[in-house]
């Protein structure tokens, strides 16, 4: 299946393995390197490589040949083939912390939105589409020019997994209900049809097409319910 890669650019924060702790000024400069994992770890798109990415003071080949003799007792996701410096900036060794940590969140951020898996991180979020019965559990009002009440969100699991949490026929620990309280009791049900093919390879971009999705059914009249039109904690990440 063709996987279309939603491309711009968003601010990332996330952990990022390093051989080195960030914390003050290095004495020596510190190298960015990538190195790319067998088939042994798992991946976001067939055919692009998960690939580890690091901070050292080791030069890139020394960086690899230490790896692969297990002399960095590094917790991987998969077993080291081989670098590829090819698929990052050339960037100069640093000794300046916030430039490094910069480099590592960029890139990492970058080679994620390609569709590589980095450093144990494989996820991939979709944005999907329910239709809501509009009468139970109570009646909805407004149900939009046309008369359509739909629920948008986004998940990186199984849209149908994701779907029978929002029909409590799935359940958290202790018998949660996972889903949402704008779908409990509303018969949810995948509108296939509504539903965009995109994938995305980080959650900010998901929730930033759920929000841009979210308004653009509700503009063509359907009544959209869901975390992209009313969540102000998300639409101020957002912004």
């Amino acid at each position: 299946m063709k996987v279309t890669v939603r491309i711009e650019t968003l601010p990332w924060i996330c952990p990022t393995a390093v051989s080195d702790p960030i914390e003050k000024r290095f004495k020596s400069p510190r190298f960015l390197i990538a190195v790319e994992l067998d088939d042994t770890a798992k991946t976001s798109v067939p055919g692009r490589p998960h690939l580890y990415l690091a901070v050292s003071k080791l030069e890139p080949a020394q960086f690899l040949q230490a790896l692969m003799s297990k002399r960095q007792k590094l917790k991987l996701p998969g077993n080291p083939l081989r670098l590829r410096q090819d698929l990052i900036p050339k960037y100069k060794p640093s000794r300046e912390p916030a430039v490094i940590k910069r480099r590592l969140h960029e890139t990492r951020h970058a080679l994620r939105r390609r569709g590589h898996a980095v450093n144990g991180d494989h996820k991939v979020w979709s944005v999907y589409v329910l239709d809501l019965d509009p009468d139970n559990p109570t009646p909805i009002v407004d149900r939009g020019k046309k008369n359509h009440v739909v629920y948008v969100g986004q998940t990186s699991k199984e849209i149908d997994t994701r779907l029978k949490e929002h029909r409590g026929e799935a359940f958290g620990k202790g018998g949660k209900y996972l889903g949402s309280r704008r779908t409990k009791g509303r018969n949810p049900k995948i509108n296939m049809s509504l539903t965009p093919s995109m994938k995305f390879f980080s959650q900010l971009d998901a929730e930033k097409y759920e929000v841009e999705y979210s308004h653009k059914l509700e503009k063509a009249g359907y009544r959209v319910l869901g975390d992209g039109l009313t969540d102000p904690a998300k639409r101020k990440r957002l912004t």
